[in-house]
């Protein structure tokens, strides 16, 4: 934990102590695994989660990052009344001057998030073997460069030629990593 995150726990806490109205960017944590939470609103007792998305729809990704948020909300302690994306309404136009209350489309997602609590708790012990510098032994797959570029690539590829089957720009990832998988590493091959 840097500095920075520890001072954003502290504040956190401190808030959720005070029953802050509305949080912005609260930070939790269950052992080493953090979450920086967009919006939480303190309203009949219960914390209303808040995620908040530059989308114009609801994507799974949404609701696993929702799922992995109440997890943690839950496990330090929050009374969770719901988790609710906020993304962008396709439909509103711009007049006078903007009104995000219609600029934002709100939606529950809190049964598709607590549809995959069951699955996260197992989860926690891999994440926490990652975050504790416990470099994960798996192939290299499509998973190290979608949707995000994993962290581990560096080490993980450290085998892959500079000049490689990965060069290729009309050939789909999933095809690289079969060749690849295959023994067929250089373009040239």
């Amino acid at each position: 934990i840097t500095v920075n995150t520890e001072q954003k726990l502290s504040k956190t806490l401190q808030a959720v102590q005070n029953k802050t109205p509305t949080i912005y960017n609260a930070r939790f944590q269950r052992d080493k695994v953090s979450v920086s939470v967009d919006i939480l609103k303190f309203e009949k007792n219960a914390w209303k989660l808040i995620l908040v998305k530059s989308a114009s729809k609801q994507k799974r990704k949404h609701i696993r990052e929702a799922a992995l948020q109440l997890n943690i909300l839950k496990s330090n302690g929050l009374s969770i009344s719901s988790a609710n994306l906020l993304h962008v309404n396709t439909s509103y136009i711009l007049e006078d001057k903007l009104d995000l209350n219609d600029f934002f489309t709100e939606i529950d997602i809190t049964e598709l998030a607590l549809n995959l609590q069951a699955k996260l708790d197992g989860k926690f012990i891999a994440l926490n073997d990652t975050l504790n510098n416990q470099i994960p032994e798996v192939e290299i797959g499509t998973y190290c460069l979608q949707p995000h570029e994993c962290e581990f690539k560096n080490h993980c590829w450290s085998a892959v030629p500079e000049t490689s089957i990965f060069d290729l720009t009309r050939l789909a990832t999933a095809k690289k990593v079969e060749l690849y998988l295959k023994g067929i590493t250089e373009s040239q091959e």
